[in-house]
């Protein structure tokens, strides 16, 4: 059983109408503000290609990485806060190029243009 927004290997899921992923419940308010700005900023047809999951985990590690952000400027010598801070800023930066947010990203994706693969036209020949 998973939520409207899940997208699972086995095309088991439902699917919002638009084919966009659906917000999580569970976001908190910033969380919520990462996801619509998010949402505004990758192209429709990339976003329903997408794990819902990590861009999920996206939107919750830039809303982590704000609040670290503010206690690492806060206490500039805490090591141990400054190392949460830096892998949550190593996640966001691994998750990032999956969803085409930086200029290098969107234009590999632009070259890289998926095919579909229609197994029924082996057979029909």
């Amino acid at each position: 059983m998973t939520s409207g927004g899940d997208r699972v290997a086995n095309g088991e899921d439902s699917f919002p109408q638009d084919g966009l992923p659906s917000r999580p419940v569970r976001f908190s308010v910033e969380e919520n503000a990462f996801w619509t700005v998010l949402m505004d900023q990758i192209p429709n047809e990339l976003l329903r290609r997408v794990d819902s999951h990590q861009l999920a985990t996206l939107c919750e590690c830039m809303a982590v990485r704000e609040v670290l952000y503010a206690k690492v400027k806060a206490d500039l010598l805490d090591k141990t806060l400054f190392s949460h801070y830096m892998r949550t800023v190593q996640q966001i930066q691994r998750l990032s190029p999956v969803f085409g947010l930086g200029p290098i990203d969107r234009r590999r994706m632009k070259l890289q243009k998926t095919e579909e693969h229609d197994d029924a036209e082996e057979w029909t020949d």
